[in-house]
């Protein structure tokens, strides 16, 4: 991530709803999305959980694409 990501993160940080908007909203700015939305999705799903918006803020249809979910629930549960 370069330099003139982090004001990128912060600003859509604090206008995106909820951890979607904030992901989508990331892709649509183009450049290094990818490198951006490491920080932007802990910081939108560390958001949602200090709000008890949801215990789990990544929508269910994403998580269900993900091929090594079991994997990675289970390397949570081992921390």
């Amino acid at each position: 991530m370069s330099r003139k990501g982090l004001p990128v993160i912060f600003h859509i940080a604090q206008r995106a709803a909820d951890y979607r908007t904030a992901i989508e909203s990331n892709i649509r700015a183009g450049g290094d999305s990818c490198g951006r939305s490491i920080m932007l999705g802990a910081l939108a799903a560390a958001h949602a959980a200090m709000q008890n918006d949801s215990a789990f803020p990544i929508p269910l249809p994403w998580l269900a694409r993900y091929r090594k979910l079991a994997e990675a629930a289970d390397a949570c549960a081992a921390l």
